[in-house]
């Protein structure tokens, strides 16, 4: 994989340890062995030196494999950026925008090339289906754009979290409460770990046993949601 810094009005100095810049519109294209665009990191600015760059107002697009098609955006406030490692860190915000939803949360580690999203704190995921907060959570995602459908391989939600609008017959209530929840791609369902609080209209109960130790939304419906 290829990635290279392209700078506008970028000034260059010579530090103690190594040569740092300052820059404005920052864009660092990475390609595949055959040259194809897959991911673009774009800034406002940024400043320091080449190995570890502080990033304001970014973001990365993710490219579909077989065009040149926008098929997910990351959009941060700020970021460390490791070039060598493809990597970007902070404490401040991170959106993940794809076909699937968003997930969004505050204090993050990303490794842009492998594909995996660590969220520590204040975790969303909004999608058509259903929507998903917790204090923590790891997103999987494919990095080269394979299924623009499917970006979002897994994303694991941990901690206080709440699970509402589910969209399916799989799912009869309003509001759901677990410690761990997981949605898989491959599988099209959410798991919610055993045991979950439920309401529905108000009613309160507890599911605290099944088979697989998981409560399991079906996130393909064959019929409508229960009254």
């Amino acid at each position: 994989m290829r990635a290279t810094l392209i700078f506008l009005c970028a000034a260059v100095s010579l530090g103690a340890a190594e040569l740092g810049f300052s820059a404005r519109d920052l864009k660092v294209p990475s390609f595949d062995s055959a040259g194809h665009l897959i991911r673009r990191l774009t800034a406002d600015s940024a400043t320091g030196p080449s190995s570890s760059t502080r990033l304001d107002k970014g973001r990365v697009e993710f490219f579909a494999t077989q065009s040149d098609e926008s098929i997910a955006v990351l959009d941060f406030e700020q970021a460390l950026y490791r070039g060598t490692e493809e990597r970007i860190s902070s404490d401040s915000a991170i959106k993940l925008t794809a076909q699937q939803g968003t997930v969004s949360g505050r204090g993050y580690d990303c490794l842009l090339e492998a594909g995996l999203l660590e969220l520590k704190s204040d975790v969303k995921f909004y999608s058509n289906e259903f929507h998903l907060a917790g204090k923590a959570g790891t997103v999987r995602f494919d990095p080269k754009g394979t299924d623009k459908d499917s970006l979002i391989k897994e994303a694991v939600v941990t901690g206080g979290v709440t699970v509402e609008r589910t969209a399916t017959v799989q799912a009869p209530f309003d509001r759901a409460e677990t410690e761990f929840a997981r949605y898989g791609a491959a599988e099209q369902k959410v798991f919610l770990k055993i045991p979950v609080t439920v309401w529905k209209k108000g009613q309160r109960s507890i599911i605290e046993k099944t088979a697989s130790g998981f409560f399991e939304i079906d996130l393909k419906p064959t019929g409508t949601p229960a009254p």
